[in-house]
């Protein structure tokens, strides 16, 4: 573990300081699958979440658990793909052959080992993986000292970040009531719980801050799930700012759940958590207080006592006017319309276990319970004591999923306005909201600077990317770029052809996805302009159009723009590319745009003789030498 020099740093570097030091422990291993195996893997039960393959006894016998492993499969039936995943046990199979467990295997960057090898800087540990990824096989043990450099070079870009977070996460899981992470952990299963989950179910959507930590990072998630850098605002919370540490969404039939954590304070600083579940469905809101239970040990026995304090009287009030404020409505019924509940876990107890739960209003009743009153003002707090009076957690789930209890709220208004009371007292927030999920499914289609730019509004609704596709139309750097200096850009064009894309999948609605789409392409991200369609556009009007039907979604969209170069060849395009360096912004440059596009697997008919007149022209190996050399001038 990292020094803890200052407190409030102690989530932003811990867990990749714990990574370097169990890979030194307990090096890496890089798997590579040829393509049979790794089309086996991607159909069967758990896909790549977990699953067991059988390697040479001999490779395997040093190999120390748990650590990290690299997985890449680089065969020709499918792009190279590359992961990061948990080893998690190692067992004799046969006489020839050890038996491995790999879990949790989160998508990175890049996806090949050779492109692995040329970001290695240090050229004694690049010659060792060059070394080593010639002399094994489909199984390569790695040194400590590379495991090291490998988990510093990937950690350098932080999807990557929040991917091998993500992994390693859950070899630290709380098992026990111990603090506030404990609680945080508790209150999302017993989210997804009410949600009708189970801990182990997966996400399709993980979004987290991955300097920081989150009970979110210990969820399971399906392989192709969008795993971002912390996204700064939650269009379903309306929230922003640096308190939110993760997001996830679930589905389940109809109905989606999304849940976010959040906390001002590095979590094992804060007061303690909430748990606030909103119901949109039902439109019932119920907020779930922890409070641990302290052991007070006698001759005869042990107490579980809790003692109350003036913060807890300043809560109860505000809670029963918040209830008091939000009655249910005239055709709603509630057995209990209190928004507030209380939820007793013995320290030290297994998580999920010795809970005992109970609304507010009994909770008063206690205090004045002669059988409860404990020493100097402490409530006992027991399942003697309470006679079996109190909420068993699952019929707890099954009320809040039917709506029979809680405030009534038919908006995220009053989840927002309970959300910020939490912050502010200084406590973590685990916030849920189950939804219908949309009828209409909508995706915005990405080939050009789309894909590794989408923007933040995209970003804020995207839960899901389909890869592996391409254009339903023919694409070529036929325009001109006015906010690229020149530089030649993609654009749907006669001559040109179908290219390698992706669709973006979004949660939001038709109309929304083609603002958020339209003002990403004008520039105007966070502004308040929304996208009127034109029946006669100009040669610089944004033009959203729609595919319907298309890459299993309902509607798909996407931005047509006319072409402004006349006939474009290889050398009117490398002309236009080099001299945008020069009068375009930082990174807008065309020979950025072409090198990003060639990295997406964009290859358009005159891609390659498009990169070889840059080169030709400023007497360049490749085009990133180009690229500096151009800066140079």
């Amino acid at each position: 573990m990292t020094r803890k020099a200052n407190r409030k740093d102690v989530d932003r570097t811990d867990w990749l300081q714990s990574l370097r030091d169990l890979v030194y422990k307990k090096p890496l291993v890089i798997f590579r699958f040829n393509d049979e195996e790794w089309w086996d893997l991607e159909q069967s039960y758990s896909g790549l979440n977990r699953f067991t393959i059988a390697r040479p006894r001999s490779v395997l016998q040093n190999v120390r658990v748990p650590t990290g492993c690299l997985l890449f499969a680089e065969g020709g039936w499918h792009d190279p793909v590359s992961y990061f995943a948990l080893l998690s046990t190692r067992s004799p199979g046969t006489t020839l052959e050890h038996r491995v467990r790999i879990e949790r295997a989160h998508k990175i960057h890049p996806a090949t080992t050779q492109e692995l090898l040329s970001l290695i800087d240090d050229k004694a540990m690049a010659t060792n993986l060059r070394k080593k990824l010639k002399e094994f096989g489909s199984v390569v043990p790695l040194s400590p000292a590379l495991s090291v450099e490998i988990i510093n070079v990937l950690a350098k870009e932080d999807h990557n970040r929040a991917a091998m977070h993500t992994t390693v996460s859950a070899l630290d899981a709380p098992r026990r009531y111990t603090g506030t992470g404990s609680l945080q952990q508790d209150a999302v299963t017993s989210a997804l719980r009410a949600f009708g989950l189970q801990s182990q179910d997966r996400a399709s959507l993980l979004d987290i801050d991955p300097d920081r930590d989150s009970a979110l990072s210990r969820i399971n998630t399906w392989e192709d799930a969008v795993i971002e850098e912390h996204a700064r605002r939650i269009p379903s919370f309306e929230l922003t700012g640096s308190d939110i540490t993760g997001r996830a969404i679930f589905e389940k039939g109809a109905e989606r759940l999304e849940v976010i954590t959040a906390n001002k304070l590095p979590l094992e600083e804060v007061l303690g958590v909430d748990l606030i579940y909103y119901n949109a469905t039902r439109q019932n809101i119920v907020m779930v207080q922890y409070k641990m239970l302290n052991a007070d040990k006698n001759d005869e026995d042990t107490d579980w006592i809790y003692r109350p304090n003036s913060q807890l009287d300043k809560e109860i009030e505000r809670m029963l006017k918040f209830s008091k404020s939000h009655p249910p409505g005239p055709f709603e019924y509630r057995i209990n319309p209190q928004v507030y509940y209380l939820k007793f876990v013995k320290r030290d107890a297994e998580l999920g276990k010795s809970a005992i739960t109970m609304p507010i209003d009994h909770f008063e009743v206690l205090r004045n319970d002669p059988m409860c009153k404990g020493k100097r003002g402490a409530l006992r707090i027991s399942y003697d004591t309470l006679d079996g009076r109190y909420l068993r957690q699952m019929p707890f789930f099954d009320l809040i999923r039917s709506g029979y209890i809680g405030a009534y709220a038919d908006t995220t208004a009053a989840l927002k306005e309970l959300i910020d009371l939490t912050l502010e007292n200084g406590r973590a927030v685990v916030a849920a909201v189950q939804r219908s999920r949309m009828m209409q499914t909508v995706g915005i289609l990405a080939y050009g600077s789309l894909i590794a730019d989408p923007g933040r509004e995209i970003k804020e609704v995207r839960i899901k990317t389909i890869e592996g596709i391409t254009t339903p139309f023919p694409v070529e750097y036929a325009r001109s770029s006015a906010g690229r200096g020149g530089a030649p850009t993609l654009v749907p064009y006669e001559g040109g052809g179908q290219v390698r894309a992706q669709v973006f999948v979004v949660d939001t609605s038709v109309e929304d996805a083609a603002d958020r789409l339209y003002r990403r392409e004008i520039g105007a991200v966070g502004s308040d302009r929304h996208y009127k369609h034109s029946t006669n556009p100009g040669k610089n009007t944004v033009v959203v159009d729609r595919l319907e039907g298309q890459f299993g979604l309902d509607v798909v969209l996407y931005t047509r723009i006319a072409a402004t170069i006349d006939e474009p060849d290889a050398a009117k395009l490398a002309q236009l590319a080099i001299k945008s360096v020069a009068e375009s912004d930082l990174g807008k440059d065309g020979i950025t745009y072409l090198m990003n596009a060639m990295q997406a697997g964009i290859e358009t008919p005159l891609t390659a003789a498009y990169a070889d007149e840059v080169k030709r022209l400023t007497g360049a190996s490749d085009l990133s030498e180009a690229l500096t050399k151009l800066k140079k001038l």
